[in-house]
């Protein structure tokens, strides 16, 4: 029996040194440039957990400020919770309160603390007039408010929110 006849094509079917070396630089990029992209990506995904753990933080502070108790002469208000040492008065002038430590929760914490929070009160004029309370909340802890720039300093992100005190 005679042996099939193989043509120089059908022999010839390994990849060449120079055919391996190229596929392999490609696949090399392509794994740094993804290497590359996981510090951007890591960074971004820290970021965001920041910003929604100092959004809880303002929510808390808010729901603080909507929820306070009014005394019984009517005109004195403290906020709820953890917030309680937040007072105001009807017709007092504007307050601030600095809260130099807060957890990711939300609490004032001196254990771990991951933000620093203001508060800019505007009491309401009398009975029937809103007051109005900025609140801003910066991360890390260590972040200072400047007043002259009206902003903070040593900050990686701040959120702030408008609350409307309305009198009861």
């Amino acid at each position: 029996m005679k042996p099939p006849c193989i043509s120089a094509r059908q022999r010839r079917s390994a990849f060449s040194l120079v055919e391996v070396t190229l596929a392999l630089g490609i696949v090399s990029f392509c794994l740094i440039s993804l290497t590359g992209l996981l510090g951007t990506g890591l960074t971004t995904v820290r970021a965001s957990r920041d910003e929604a753990a100092a959004g809880t933080c303002l929510e808390r502070i808010t729901h603080s400020l909507e929820s306070a108790t009014v005394a019984t002469n009517g005109t004195d208000y403290r906020a709820l919770g953890a917030y309680s040492n937040v007072v105001w008065s009807l017709g007092q002038s504007p307050q601030t309160y600095n809260i130099a430590a807060l957890s990711s929760s939300g609490r004032p914490s001196s254990a771990d603390p991951k933000f620093v929070a203001r508060l800019e009160i505007t009491p309401p004029a009398g009975s029937m007039a809103p007051g109005k309370a900025l609140i801003r909340i910066a991360w890390p802890a260590g972040a200072t408010w400047n007043d002259s720039t009206k902003s903070w300093t040593n900050a990686q992100g701040s959120l702030s929110s408008w609350q409307v005190l309305l009198p009861q």
